[in-house]
């Protein structure tokens, strides 16, 4: 009796399946894939930056607060003394 392995295709130099030859390149072939994503780190440096600009920023908008809330009680201080001064006049 014919069963289905009768009728698969074999590869011509070695008389493996065809199936078992192209499972194993497939596997090969992912992972090649594989290692030379673990190897590049072009992503990773451009993470690394965009990281960095975020940390700057942040410091940035920090520093800009800070800066406007004293400057904010400068000009409130120096408006108060002048309105004072000006109503002994």
């Amino acid at each position: 009796m014919e069963t289905a392995n009768d009728y698969r295709a074999v590869h011509p130099i070695n008389g493996k399946q065809l199936t078992d030859v192209l499972s194993t390149k497939w596997s090969l072939f992912m992972s090649k894939l594989f290692s030379r994503f673990l190897k590049d780190e072009s992503g990773a440096t451009a993470i690394e930056y965009g990281l960095i600009a975020a940390l700057i920023s942040v410091a940035i908008i920090t520093a800009a607060t800070t800066l406007g809330t004293t400057l904010s009680n400068t000009f409130s201080s120096i408006s108060n003394k002048m309105n004072n001064a000006a109503a002994k006049y």
